[in-house]
């Protein structure tokens, strides 16, 4: 079976799932890199078809140029190369929305929601599998398929945690949050996309919920209760009456262990380490201030150089990939995705919601943009979002919002030209 080029996003999303296992055997560290090579690779065999010019715009290429002389700058500077992984990120995005755009309509849509589902199936199963290892003293298979690799943290001193496909201690809660997120909008909207909500679906749902039950992250318990109240309160998502008083009951069900946890960590009489935590969340700040005005505008490049000016901590995920790639860039990559994001929501509550046309883009875009959003979020604290495979996920859930949205301002467009040609013509009429 021949590959088409929009099925690209989907395959190289499924190859990123496994590269953090795979590349910790040895001659395989390279292939590190391999969705973004091969998502390159696409764009130029798109190129040289001749099938790229009505999908490339100079949008793109500015944001290419742009990324471009970034790296140059890095380079000359003689300071490495940083923030990589926000690079891949956003060229990755443009690639998957160049080459989904390139698919017929009739495909779209439902395959999409099928391709995503598909994902999350398996990240879930595998999460499942490790927890029967890690609970039957099999943990020797995980230590094996990872050459050794495998370490399983542990919750307090007894329990040992999931580390999922991303191969992170608090990617599996992470991942968990995000398929059941998916799958409950997924159930609520199931008549208006006519889709089939499958037993499997159903049984993905509740293992999401109850691993995180078992296994929660204070950062992902935060980001989860955003989504929860986004999942309800969000037009396009559930009307419920019902969830809406359920919910804010739920959420302060959550907020109880949340805000316990932070205090805890806060309070030096009740953790020894209390000191030690808050410095490690605060050390990449001050490091910021400490820059010369160059790398605080333009960054300070590779992680090695990022430790050279003092940093001891990553703690605070999001300060560090700063101090990485610098405000200006940092500050264009928040602002697109924002506005990405915005405009997503303009559409969610405009008149089009009702329209069975508009409807799947509708809904496609924003339980996307909510995935989305929350790996944003989840930067906050950890980078899983931004390292290997979970790069590829997060730019997959970016390129959908982008083509949603597209699809809907063409429908928008078509509109607008029915309702002038329709004018013109009753004038017409009406002079003769």
């Amino acid at each position: 079976m021949k590959l088409k080029i929009y099925q690209l996003p989907f395959f190289l999303t499924l190859i990123g799932v496994l590269l953090p296992w795979i590349t910790m055997f040895p001659n395989f560290e390279a292939l590190v890199w391999a969705p973004e090579i091969l998502a390159l690779l696409g764009f130029v065999y798109l190129s040289s078809s001749e099938k790229l010019s009505p999908s490339f715009k100079i949008a793109h290429i500015f944001i290419i140029l742009l990324f471009g002389f970034h790296l140059m700058g890095q380079i000359v500077s003689s300071q490495g190369i940083g923030g990589s992984a926000i690079l891949s990120v956003v060229l990755m995005s443009v690639l998957f929305f160049i080459f989904l755009k390139t698919a017929p309509v009739n495909w779209l849509n439902k395959k999409i929601i099928s391709q995503v589902s598909t994902i999350y199936v398996i990240h879930v199963c595998f999460i499942l599998f490790e927890i029967l290892l890690l609970n039957t003293d099999n943990a020797k298979i995980l230590w094996e398929l990872s050459n050794g690799h495998y370490k399983a943290a542990n919750i307090g001193s007894y329990t040992p945690v999931p580390q999922s496909l991303f191969k992170n201690s608090q990617a599996a809660s992470q991942i968990c949050v995000f398929a059941a997120s998916w799958f409950v909008l997924l159930y609520l909207s199931r008549k208006k996309l006519g889709i089939r909500f499958s037993r499997s679906y159903a049984v993905v749902l509740s293992a999401s919920l109850a691993v995180f039950a078992v296994y929660p992250t204070t950062t992902i318990q935060i980001v989860g209760i955003i989504m929860l109240f986004a999942i309800v309160y969000l037009k396009p998502f559930s009307g419920s009456l019902f969830l809406r008083f359920l919910v804010p009951i739920a959420g302060l069900i959550f907020f109880d262990p949340v805000y316990k946890a932070i205090t805890y960590k806060m309070d030096t009489d009740l953790y020894g380490r209390a000191l030690h935590y808050q410095n490690a969340f605060t050390n990449s700040i001050d490091i910021f201030f400490k820059l010369p005005v160059f790398n605080q505008l333009w960054g300070a490049g590779s992680i090695e150089s990022v430790t050279m000016h003092g940093a001891k901590s990553g703690e605070l995920g999001i300060v560090v990939i700063i101090l990485q790639i610098g405000v200006v860039l940092g500050s264009i990559a928040i602002i697109a995705f924002l506005a990405l994001l915005l405009k997503m929501l303009r559409f969610d509550y405009s008149r089009q919601f009702d329209n069975p046309h508009c409807f799947p883009w509708l809904w496609l875009g924003s339980a996307n943009a909510l995935l989305a959003v929350g790996n944003l979020l989840s930067l906050i604290h950890y980078t899983v979002a931004i390292q290997t495979g979970g790069r590829a996920l997060f730019s997959f859930h970016i390129a959908i919002v982008m083509l949603s949205l597209q699809h809907l301002v063409h429908y928008r467009r078509a509109l607008k030209m029915t309702s002038v040609n329709d004018k013109k013509s009753g004038l017409f009429y009406r002079h003769n």
